[in-house]
């Protein structure tokens, strides 16, 4: 498809049903690939027949999906309290060690609490 500023690209549907875009634009220039809003009264058929863009718009939050932030902030707090208490049993070794042990085991909380939602 031509979008009206002239560059050209392909809607791409994603087969993962739980994906929170039903549709993707891939850039034929840049390969970037991006979400597309569409009419929730469109079909499948449809988007094949008469592929087009009407207008340019900002993504929106998705509220019931949380903000990587989050992830960050608990993988990081789990990384700091392990290099913490690793620095007092260990010195600068067992800070090191103790960091990469708060690390995944603040990313497997942060995996297994997503799992419970």
């Amino acid at each position: 498809m031509t979008l009206d500023d002239g560059r050209t690209g392909e809607f791409v549907v994603p087969s993962d049903q739980s994906d929170h875009h039903p549709v993707y634009f891939r850039d034929d220039e840049t390969g970037d690939v991006h979400p597309v809003r569409i009419d929730p009264r469109a079909t499948r058929e449809q988007l094949q027949a008469s592929p087009h863009a009407t207008r340019y718009q900002p993504e929106p939050d998705h509220p019931d999906r949380p903000a990587w932030e989050k992830d960050a902030l608990v993988v990081g707090g789990g990384a700091a309290g392990g290099a913490l208490i690793g620095a007092a049993a260990g010195g600068g070794k067992g800070a090191g060690v103790g960091a990469v042990a708060g690390g995944v085991g603040g990313m497997l909380y942060d995996l297994l609490s997503k799992k419970r939602q």
